[in-house]
């Protein structure tokens, strides 16, 4: 589990898939080989897990290659941040929208699924963030999805952006031009699918 932690850490992608699939070329005499790898290990003195420390390190292939395996987004550190909330802090938006996917899932008021992940202020800070989205960032978001998880890339960038048409309904009225920033950046996630 060191080992996982560490590749995280370093955001070694390549390594991570190796221990996730069993193998490590770190250490090959280590008793570990084959052995079940536990991706949502808490680290004693922070509390944070493997996908938190990818998420603070910005190191978003390792994030989704966790996620994929099934890490758990509603885990907190001692501090009480989820991975969500370290990924908006770094900016890291192709994160931010798998993650929100994730959390959201196909039905449900993805406006309250994301307050079971983030504090107010670090939601505010995710939908200020996903309603920067333009063409090129929703372009890459959709590569990286697509490299790390071909099944389930067209799930997540749908289900992200009717989070962010949820938002623009809800701020419309007080805020139209904040709507219709995220409104855009919801049609530019349905264009790059």
């Amino acid at each position: 589990e060191q080992q996982l932690v560490q590749a995280c850490e370093d955001g070694d992608s390549e390594e991570l898939l190796r221990l996730l699939s069993g193998r490590s070329s770190r250490d090959s005499s280590s008793q570990l080989q084959g052995a079940p790898v536990h991706i949502n290990v808490k680290i004693p003195a922070t509390g944070q897990t493997p996908l938190m420390l990818a998420a603070e390190g910005n190191h978003a292939t390792c994030a989704l290659l966790l996620m994929q395996r099934g890490a758990k987004l509603e885990a907190r550190d001692e501090r009480g941040k989820t991975a969500l909330a370290y990924a908006v802090a770094r900016g890291n938006t192709i994160l931010a929208v798998a993650m929100v996917a994730a959390a959201c899932g196909l039905s449900g008021n993805s406006q309250r699924r994301v307050a079971n992940f983030l504090s107010r202020k670090d939601a505010t800070e995710l939908y200020a963030l996903l309603a920067t989205l333009d063409s090129v960032k929703c372009g890459r978001v959709a590569a990286l999805l697509f490299l790390v998880s071909p099944a389930s890339a067209l799930v997540a960038l749908l289900r992200a952006s009717v989070a962010l048409r949820d938002k623009a309904l809800l701020v419309s009225r007080r805020d139209p031009d904040r709507a219709s920033h995220l409104t855009a950046a919801a049609r530019g996630l349905e264009t790059s699918v």
